[in-house]
C-alpha cells in the first residue's frame, strides 16, 4: 500500500521536495518509476488476499485456499 501511495504522488512535486531537502539521491528515474509500478501490479493480488484474510467480523478461513489457488494461477500466467 505504501508503494502504491508513492507512485500515485505527483512525481514532479516529489522531485522538487527531495531536491529542496538535499535528498536528490532518492529521486526516481523514469525507469525506476516504471519498475515500481510493475512491482505494485505484481503485489496487488497478494495485498487483496491479505486484506480478505484479515477480517475480524466474518469467517475468513474459507477464503484462504481459494485465494491461494487464484494467486498460483495468476503467477503461472506471468
Amino acid at each position: 500500500m505504501q508503494l502504491s501511495a508513492v507512485i500515485c504522488l505527483d512525481q514532479q512535486k516529489l522531485s522538487d521536495l527531495l531536491k529542496s531537502t538535499a535528498h536528490e539521491n532518492l529521486i526516481f528515474s523514469p525507469r525506476e518509476s516504471q519498475q515500481l509500478r510493475e512491482v505494485v501490479d505484481v503485489l496487488a493480488p497478494f495485498a487483496e488476499l491479505t486484506n480478505i484474510c484479515q477480517g475480524d467480523k466474518c469467517v475468513t478461513i474459507s477464503c484462504v485456499m481459494p485465494g491461494l489457488m487464484n494467486l498460483m494461477l495468476q503467477l503461472k500466467e506471468c
